[in-house]
């Protein structure tokens, strides 16, 4: 089944095939692997009868020599892996939004951490939030792959894609 949780196999085979990305230092960590899930329409379309979705990693690595954190997609089908973030920046806690198509991730690209979206492939990155001096954790999106939640110090605060000054959810 497409939705399968990844075997020990599959994360150990992804984990290598993720580090021996090209541009990584010989310093580099796994923080983790995650199943990609397939993209709703091809998921709808193998369940009316069409062709199995391909399988594919999510990997979150730590280059320690270069300071900063690396997500790659790595298909299982053969391929090398997708580098979806580079540079100086730290990225952190991504995740998918619920079709596939967006990634809401924590950075440090603008000098301070902050809660950024991307396209899934990490073009058109973009800080919906812009604060100095706050501590943002765990975002998450709502199902309606418009909104996104994250936690602000220790309150929710819901923001839409597209950035603005949040409405807080809690406290």
């Amino acid at each position: 089944h497409p939705l399968d949780p990844l075997t020990a196999d599959e994360v150990a085979a992804a984990a290598r095939r993720a580090l021996a990305a090209p541009g990584l230092s010989d310093r580099v960590r796994v923080v983790s692997v995650e199943l990609r899930e397939p993209d709703k329409a091809d998921y709808l379309a193998w369940k009316a009868g069409g062709p199995l979705p391909p399988r594919e990693a999510f990997c979150v690595l730590l280059d320690q020599a270069r300071r900063r954190g690396v997500e790659a997609v790595v298909p299982f089908a053969g391929g090398e892996a997708t580098r979806i973030t580079s540079g100086q920046a730290y990225d952190m806690q991504p995740a998918f939004s619920p079709d596939g198509s967006k990634l809401v991730f924590i950075s440090d690209r603008n000098g301070s951490e902050n809660v950024w979206v991307s396209n899934a492939d990490g073009t058109h990155a973009r800080a919906i939030t812009t604060s100095e001096r706050e501590n943002y954790m765990s975002p998450a999106w709502a199902p309606d792959n418009e909104y996104v939640i994250a936690a602000k110090g220790a309150q929710l605060w819901m923001y839409h894609e597209s950035g603005g000054s949040g409405v807080q959810m809690t406290g």
